[in-house]
């Protein structure tokens, strides 16, 4: 096998050194018995098909008060990766170790030698991200606050190692994709990955490409039916539409038999990996038909122009700008009640939310509709574009006019004032779901973290915040949905407690003032992360509640799915933070690529680096 891995220490005097290079997984309280001088005291051979461990033994004398540092580099030298369709790439680090016979031990070295500056590296950006939460009026007083809140960001760079399921450079450049999690096996899916920020803080390139991949979907066309759904997910299923054709004739197909992928829409991801390697840019997700799901679009639109400002690359906006216009005409055909709000079809899943069914338009892809048409205007400007510019406003326009429906100024069961967007309301019917939806400002949070002018009034979000806080507050955090009165909604996931629509709340509430009231919500986020066993393994969504499951004996948390990317939502605390300094400094609302393109090379440089 080409596959080595290395345990090294450096040679350091006064240090004595022994190895066992073989100890019995099952065996090792005997293989690790050391004499008085600190030296394995039995060496074993490798036995075929046994399973082992390989050990380092140190040995050295400290006088009172002494302390000695023993650097310890553990190398995994796997320079293929395999597939389940039996695709194999070359991982990209094999091109800076290009000879097998040595690499390994090359890459020893490289650690031993160059440990300190990495330590040092990696303190400064702690310190550095400490200094600038510690530095705002938010937390200038509050030290644990501000200590609870960089680890929570810290928290979040497990994602792009402990998700990462391919990284190759070759003739097709670099490229890189990453887990969903481990429950849900998609790839890199376009509304999970709209939330976080940390591709592109880390590898604004990966991020790059991986953006482009999603615009290049939606010229994409597969008119090969699939299955969806349940039918999908089993085969009792299948076998029962193809044997009683006739119970389906007035049923709709849409999320039963569909297209794979119809012309105009933006993949729901890039790949699954139970179907085959991560770099086929193929969508894979047959839970719901996300076809006509109507967040994938806005969102994207709201990501590309977050990747221009912060990269300054106006030619990756230009060489798409024709597909990401034809994206809008394409979405505007699922507004079947010609409201200006694409509603998707009635009764269907139709966002990232993807057990919660809604009817007419809701709070949620309202308000990521009209984010993306503030995304596309603000990008037809960039590019001069002002006949595109024009028609997207009226859109946007159309659109704002029939969202002002969904506002509702009311009282809960204790006679508290309620000013919010309902979650659902159709014009047609008037028929209107009152519940209280946290996720209703995320399009909003998007836009201000990436320099761009809120487009709802400051009172009225003020106003909503209030009654989010004060209505959907469970003991695990902040249910996705309440009902006006505060109690449980009838579907479980609107029940549950999102880590991410925690942090953007938590967000919302510090740039709008209400300070206590934001650190409340860290607080819920920092037991649910630290307290509960979730450390580098954040989970998306647990239950509001605590609960008891077969085999406990008593009630506790329980997550849902863990190592999810989403909550890396919680880094724009500091982006928002950036943006309020530039806008105080600029004395404008809107922020331009030329000051936000510096932040995150300097916010990840080295001990030297300059703001």
């Amino acid at each position: 096998t080409r596959d080595r891995m290395a345990l090294a220490v450096a040679s350091i005097p006064g240090i004595a050194v022994d190895l066992q290079p073989y100890f019995c997984l099952n065996k090792y309280a005997g293989d690790l018995l050391l004499r008085e001088d600190g030296s394995f005291y039995e060496k074993r051979g490798p036995v075929i098909r046994s399973d082992y461990g390989a050990a380092i033994s140190l040995t050295f004398t400290l006088k009172p008060n002494e302390s000695k540092t023993v650097p310890v580099a553990v190398v995994l030298d796997f320079p293929e990766q395999d597939y389940i369709d039996g695709t194999t790439f070359e991982r990209k680090y094999v091109r800076n170790f290009p000879d097998p016979e040595s690499r390994t031990l090359d890459m020893v070295k490289v650690a031993l030698e160059n440990y300190p500056q990495w330590w040092n590296r990696t303190v400064a950006i702690q310190e550095r991200i400490f200094d600038l939460i510690s530095s705002t009026s938010s937390y200038q007083d509050d030290r644990e606050g501000a200590f609870r809140l960089t680890r929570l960001m810290l928290n979040e760079l497990h994602f792009p190692l402990s998700n990462a399921c391919v990284w190759v450079d070759d003739e097709q450049g670099e490229r890189a994709r990453f887990l969903e999690c481990f429950d849900y096996a998609y790839i890199d899916p376009s509304d999970v990955d709209w939330y976080s920020m940390v591709l592109l803080m880390l590898f604004p390139d990966v991020e790059k490409e991986l953006c482009q991949a999603f615009i290049d979907s939606i010229q994409a066309e597969d008119p090969t039916p699939r299955w969806y759904h349940y039918h999908a997910s089993f085969v009792e299923a299948r076998m029962h539409f193809e044997e009683n054709p006739e119970e389906y004739e007035d049923v709709s197909l849409t999320q039963i038999r569909d297209e794979f992928k119809t012309k105009g829409s933006v993949a729901h991801d890039v790949g699954a990996m139970p179907k085959g390697h991560p770099l086929r840019n193929v969508s894979d997700y047959a839970w719901y038909n996300n076809n006509y799901w109507v967040d994938l679009y806005p969102k994207l639109m709201m990501r590309v122009l977050r990747n221009v400002k912060f990269t300054g690359d106006t030619g990756f906006l230009r060489s798409n700008w024709e597909t990401l216009k034809f994206g809008l005409e394409s979405l505007l055909k699922l507004d079947f009640d010609n409201d200006g709000i694409p509603e998707g079809h009635p009764d269907d899943v139709k966002n990232t939310f993807d057990n919660l069914v809604l009817f007419g338009a809701d709070a949620y892809d309202a308000t990521q509709f009209l984010g993306g048409c503030q995304a596309l205007i603000k990008m037809a400007q960039m590019l001069g574009e002002k006949e595109d510019e024009e028609h997207i406003r009226k859109v946007y326009e159309k659109a704002w006019s029939s969202f002002e429906q969904l506002w509702r100024e009311d009282q809960n069961r204790k006679g508290e004032k309620l000013e919010y967007y309902v979650t659902c309301f159709d014009p047609e019917t008037g028929n209107t779901n009152t519940d209280v939806w946290t996720n209703q400002l995320d399009a909003l949070w998007y836009l201000t973290a990436i320099g761009e002018a809120p487009s709802i009034p400051e009172d009225r979000v003020k106003k909503i915040l209030k009654t989010i806080y004060r209505t959907n507050r469970a003991f695990m955090g902040w249910a996705m949905c309440k009902t006006k009165d505060g109690e449980a909604v009838e579907s479980e996931q609107g029940q549950d407690v999102y880590t991410t629509s925690n942090y953007v709340l938590a967000q919302l509430l510090d740039h709008y003032g209400m300070v206590e009231e934001s650190k409340e919500v860290y607080k819920h986020m920092d037991r649910v992360v630290f307290d509960c066993a979730n450390t580098l393994t954040t989970p998306d969504n647990l239950r509001a509640e605590l609960e008891i499951e077969a085999g406990e004996t008593e009630a506790g948390p329980h997550y849902i799915v863990a190592a999810y990317p989403r909550p890396g939502a919680v880094w724009t605390h500091l982006v928002l933070n950036h943006i309020r300094d530039l806008q105080d400094g600029n004395r404008t609302r809107t922020i331009g690529p030329e000051d936000l393109m510096p932040f995150f090379p300097w916010l990840m440089g080295g001990p030297d680096g300059d703001k």
